[in-house]
């Protein structure tokens, strides 16, 4: 990024961009060096934290649009607004539905993770086995978080974070399919079902926005505006491969490269083509690198068996479903999404050392 900076079309900008992301890789850092029980409670805080946003966005489906329309009736809101208003795609506290479903898709495998973690073999419905009582508490709120962040995902209407939820489960699956082979059978089983129910639900939210998707001539439709997008961005990379045009200029320099149709935007829409317009090829190969490491030390984690396997399976899930979006969307550029990817891409590099797991 510094490097980036002294080539930038807008060095102030690009500098005040890096400033931006220095908490993440404090968050980062913090997350490798912190101990075990203070791990354990930052995930319980996170998956709470999306349980009660969940639980805002149910009532926003079904109370709380009306006086959100009664407000910007006064005003001129933004068009994507009134599109999502009018289709009733919840984003709770968030700046649009797509966002809180990004958020959701880290939550959702996060929380599975943790559900199987803490219930081995119906052991937590022991209440005379060591913090029995407690294990079955945070075993139900877990399983009511999870069924609650579900439903909300459902309502934001997000084909894209559906998609890329399936892709975590599938990894999800797989993971649990090779390291833990005495559940192969029930694996499998529960594999057919959770994607049958998550290709039903992208099924129903195609058909409800069908029109949508398919008014070709409408100027807001995300797909053909998508398209351009990236076009654009490719065009940016074609002339500054190496250095980028800095970060955050590509907002700035997007109108120099926009297709006469496509409508004005700050993102790319595709976080991975925005990196490597912005900081160049180093950039985009340093992002890269950071997100294999913690892979390896999560797949070393699950190899060598340090314990907490199902918990480390669903960081990874987690992971994989915020940079699948993350080709079709800018989630790595909004803070209260890319926020908890970085605490979640820190915890899963710490846990290929013994003397860091979370604590049972």
């Amino acid at each position: 990024m510094a490097i980036s900076s002294s080539f930038s079309i807008n060095t102030p900008l690009s500098l005040s961009e890096i400033y931006k992301f220095i908490p993440y890789f404090l968050t980062f850092c913090l997350m490798t060096r912190v101990t075990a029980e203070q791990r354990k409670q930052v995930l319980v805080t996170l998956i709470g934290a999306g349980f009660l946003l969940s639980l805002y966005a149910i009532y926003q489906f079904f109370w709380g649009f009306q006086n959100i329309l009664d407000y910007l009736s006064q005003t001129k809101p933004y068009p994507y607004a009134e599109e999502f208003l009018a289709r009733k795609r919840v984003f709770a506290s968030f700046f649009s539905p797509d966002m809180f479903a990004g958020y959701l898709i880290m939550l959702i495998p996060l929380t599975a993770g943790l559900l199987l973690e803490i219930a081995p073999k119906g052991q937590f419905l022991s209440l005379r086995a060591p913090k029995g009582a407690g294990n079955l508490i945070l075993c139900l709120l877990a399983g009511l978080a999870l069924i609650t962040m579900s439903v909300s995902l459902l309502l934001t209407k997000s084909a894209g974070a559906g998609f890329s939820l399936l892709v975590a489960f599938l990894v999800f699956s797989a993971l649990l399919f090779a390291y833990q082979p005495h559940l192969r059978r029930r694996t499998l089983l529960a594999a057919v079902i959770i994607c049958i129910l998550i290709i039903s639900m992208l099924a129903g939210i195609i058909i409800t926005r069908a029109n949508y998707f398919l008014d070709l001539n409408n100027p807001q439709n995300s797909i053909i505006q998508r398209l351009f997008f990236w076009k654009a961005a490719v065009r940016i990379i074609k002339d500054f491969p190496l250095t980028g045009v800095g970060l955050g200029n590509f907002g700035r320099i997007y109108p120099n490269y926009k297709s006469l149709q496509a409508i004005e935007t700050h993102f790319a829409h595709n976080s991975y083509l925005q990196i490597w317009a912005e900081i160049g090829i180093l950039g985009i190969l340093a992002w890269l690198w950071l997100i294999l490491g913690s892979f390896r030390a999560g797949l070393r984690n699950l190899k060598v068996g340090h314990g907490q396997s199902y918990l480390t399976i669903g960081l990874i899930a987690a992971s994989a479903a915020f940079l699948v979006h993350n080709f079709i969307d800018f989630d790595f550029f909004i803070p209260e999404v890319a926020f908890h990817w970085w605490v979640i891409l820190g915890i899963t590099s710490a846990l290929s050392s013994p003397h860091r797991q979370l604590p049972k």
